[in-house]
């Protein structure tokens, strides 16, 4: 029969397992602040760039009034429970999905752009218009999440077009009467959930679209008033052959020149 464990033994097992608890407790802890901290952070630089964005005339629209496309939701607040939203606010549960001019005249720049930054969850961005360019690209290049971009008619180059590359979201993309060039269209290839793409009123030729085969979701691609070379057909027609290949036989694919 085994002798009953020392008392002095017993006071040592429960020493190590209060040990091990302590330091649960202090790691759970050290978890739970750091989000905390960084939730705050979010906040606090979403509320800063809407206030700046809304001083400049900027509707900014949440995640639970409107969804990517800007049709209304069905919630009327934001989607946590009510304990949670009294206990931490209501701005730690909502997102800027959406911004857009109040006004037409209004055009968006690089000195707008700017504020964008502080609102990680866009879905929808349009700032289409002269007074973008290059530079203003660089403060969208961590907006990951983003689902529609228009820039048509701005100022950017091929130059503006390496800061979307990590936009691995985007299923839209307007490039409409820009400057970009054959060579630009490389920097695409990372966008591999691209689904529609308006290359329309630019000097794109068959040269820049045998860049986009890897693209094997693009869906609509619009080359109006772009240079109608044979050599531009020819790529277009590898870009509809690549496609044709790689998709399914009820999927559709459509080209407008």
């Amino acid at each position: 029969m085994a002798n009953p464990p020392h008392p002095a033994e017993l006071k040592h097992r429960r020493w190590q397992f209060s040990l091990r608890t302590l330091l649960l407790f202090v790691l759970s802890l050290g978890v739970v602040v750091g989000w905390l901290a960084n939730q705050s952070r979010l906040v606090r630089e979403q509320q800063e760039a809407v206030s700046a964005l809304q001083r400049l005339r900027y509707l900014v629209q949440y995640d639970y009034e409107v969804d990517s496309l800007g049709q209304p939701t069905r919630h009327n607040g934001p989607r946590a429970p009510a304990w949670a939203r009294r206990l931490l606010g209501d701005a730690c549960f909502v997102e800027v999905i959406r911004v857009v001019p109040s006004d037409f005249y209004l055009p968006p720049s690089d000195d707008v752009l700017v504020h964008y930054r502080g609102l990680p969850g866009l879905r929808y961005i349009d700032v289409s218009g002269e007074q973008v360019a290059d530079r203003g690209l660089q403060h969208l290049a961590n907006l990951t999440r983003l689902r529609t971009l228009e820039l048509a008619g701005t100022s950017i180059t091929d130059a503006g077009l390496v800061d979307l590359r990590r936009l691995g979201e985007l299923r839209s993309l307007s490039l409409l009467g820009t400057r970009v060039t054959d060579d630009g269209l490389a920097q695409l290839r990372h966008l591999s959930r691209l689904q529609q793409l308006n290359l329309a009123q630019t000097d794109i030729t068959g040269r820049g679209l045998a860049q986009l085969h890897g693209l094997v979701q693009l869906e609509q691609l619009d080359l109006a008033g772009t240079p109608g070379t044979v050599l531009h057909y020819f790529g277009l027609y590898g870009w509809y052959t690549a496609r044709t290949q790689t998709s399914s036989p009820s999927s559709s694919r459509s080209a407008t020149t």
